[in-house]
């Protein structure tokens, strides 16, 4: 690595013990006089290895000694196996990271327990501090026991896997959101145009949005925010709409949401809330529809839907040509194994179970303006 010091931009160290960076990198005293982006994951190869000495005295250091030309910082707690002994926590790094005024892309992807209010305080005094000069966030705080994400980041680099376990007490949506890191230090994010969050388990705003949707509207970036990826929780279609409706975003240019259900409804709304908006992605578990007689019917379409199903019934009263401005319009179903639903929907048996529930032509009907389309099945697994 010596020979390439002189001329390297971009580190990531994603799958480097610890120990490796204090007796290589440090030990032999690199450094990167162009270096634009470093990434890296908490992780150590032994138990007994003192990280948080590590963090203060090696990472920390080497970070504030390229605080001129650091434009991009990544950082991700590896997270834990199945002893609480390897729960990594960030605190006294963020603690001694000094300012970085050419700041722009911040990435910080961390498991938390609610015993670790001393990490979050130290990331939210380091976020406030580079309000001025960030552009994108991406800001992920998981607890969930379940499975964590396996979606690519914004800059294609694969959210690496939590070894997670059951841990208690771990934070709730009313906690979380009554940490001072999103009153204080996020609403101070004036420039952002990037944010992409994830918070607790999947489906924890699926039960509890409301701390999320009055956090929400606090944010001092609507005017500047132009990608909003909201793609790990799942969400009602009520909140989605109600999350749209809280602040203008007149420059919103691609929403990314994963929804429980949904209907026409949800076109509806977004059409007439962002309309300079230029791709839509939403990732849906079953369709909603309401029948002649009132009835709200849901289902998760494993094939392609016929033509006299309720839901392309709707679609056909809908007309979307006024939403000019929206080009890429993805609305992949995700599927968790239920193929008792073939025979209801009247689906052929002998086609692939992996195919679109919907087609661009069929979709046309209502959006005729966009040019790329994807209404794919996907598999659970594929989140």
């Amino acid at each position: 690595m010596q020979g390439l010091s002189q001329t390297l931009r971009v580190l990531k160290l994603f799958y480097t013990p610890l120990e490796f960076f204090r007796d290589d990198i440090i030990s032999s005293n690199l450094r990167f006089p162009l270096l634009e982006e470093f990434h890296f994951n908490f992780f150590t190869i032994f138990r007994t290895t003192d990280y948080e000495d590590i963090s203060q005295k090696c990472i920390a250091p080497f970070i504030n000694s390229h605080s001129q030309t650091l434009k991009k910082l990544s950082v991700a707690n590896r997270g834990v196996s199945q002893q609480p002994e390897y729960y990594y926590e960030p605190r006294r790094l963020f603690e001694h990271l000094t300012h970085l005024p050419g700041l722009a892309h911040l990435s910080v992807r961390l498991f938390l327990l609610l015993s670790d209010e001393a990490s979050l305080d130290q990331l939210g005094r380091f976020i406030h501090a580079h309000s001025g000069s960030l552009s994108l966030l991406e800001l992920h705080l998981y607890h969930s026991n379940i499975r964590p994400p396996i979606t690519m980041g914004i800059g294609g680099d694969p959210q690496h896997e939590l070894g997670l376990a059951d841990f208690a007490p771990t934070y709730s949506s009313q906690t979380l959101f009554a940490h001072h890191i999103f009153g204080q230090a996020l609403s101070s994010c004036r420039g952002l145009k990037t944010l992409q969050c994830m918070f607790l388990s999947e489906e924890a705003l699926q039960s509890d949005a409301a701390p999320f949707l009055l956090w929400f509207p606090t944010i001092k970036c609507a005017d500047t925010l132009t990608n909003l990826f909201l793609l790990y929780n799942t969400l009602k279609q009520d909140d989605i709409i109600a999350l749209i409706s809280s602040v203008d975003l007149p420059g919103l240019r691609r929403l990314r949401v994963k929804v429980l259900a949904f209907n026409m409804t949800l076109f509806d709304a977004l059409s007439s809330k962002l309309t300079g908006l230029q791709e839509l992605t939403v990732w849906a578990f079953s369709l909603t529809c309401t029948l002649a007689a009132g009835i709200q019917v849901g289902w998760t379409p494993v094939c392609r839907l016929p033509e006299y199903s309720p839901f392309l019934r709707e679609l056909r009263t809908r007309s979307y040509a006024h939403w000019e401005s929206l080009r890429d319009f993805f609305i992949p179903m995700i599927d968790g194994g239920h193929q008792q639903h073939v025979t209801q929907l009247g689906c052929d048996m002998e086609a692939s179970i992996w195919q679109s529930w919907i087609s661009e032509e069929q979709v046309r009907v209502a959006f005729p303006q966009i040019r790329r389309f994807d209404g794919g099945i996907r598999p659970f697994e594929m989140l």
